[in-house]
């Protein structure tokens, strides 16, 4: 049914299907959706220092040296399906970002779907459906939420899976799941 904005629609309660977080491992899996970029500025934010090969600066208690740095960072959304084993089309979300103290993500994605190099307007584009595989754990987090019945605040845990590395697979599991 397709609902226009002159359309009546009545309130009715929701039931949500239970979520259980995959275990923590590796999967392979293909990259189905890239949202678009967003852009989120940062002013005046503690980053750590490089030196001119890419390496953080460590001071001489071996702690990372810290510099303060205004920048846009821009991040990308994506969703990943599991291609086999006991939990085949299940989804996995990931973010990357260029966020300079966490562009290691990035650089791990694109390394994993075998991109050497790539102008990031075209990574929506240029990798899409590529496979790789990724480990994942689980964190938990707690959010206050309001109880529908009551109207009264309170605090639940939630568990949430969540993508360690990235890696690229070998060419025989490639060629396996591409059906070469």
């Amino acid at each position: 049914m397709i609902i226009g904005l002159n359309n009546v629609v009545e309130g009715k309660e929701t039931v949500q299907k239970a979520y259980t977080p995959l275990p923590e491992g590796k999967y392979k899996v293909s990259v189905e959706v890239i949202k678009d970029w967003v852009g989120k500025d940062f002013k005046d934010v503690d980053i750590n220092q490089r030196d001119a090969d890419g390496k953080i600066v460590k001071d001489d208690d071996g702690k990372n040296v810290k510099v303060k740095a205004t920048f846009t960072a821009y991040s990308a959304d994506i969703t990943l399906s599991v291609t086999d084993g006991e939990f085949k089309g299940r989804k996995i979300f990931a973010n990357v970002t260029t966020h300079p103290d966490v562009l290691f993500l990035l650089e791990g994605f694109l390394y994993a779907v075998g991109k050497s190099s790539i102008v990031l307007s075209a990574l929506q584009k240029e990798c899409i459906n590529k496979n790789l595989e990724v480990e994942v754990y689980n964190r938990s987090y707690t959010k206050t939420v309001t109880d529908p019945s009551t109207g009264l605040d309170k605090d639940v845990e939630f568990t949430k899976t969540a993508v360690r590395n990235f890696f690229k697979l070998d060419n025989s599991i490639v060629d396996e799941i591409d059906g070469i």
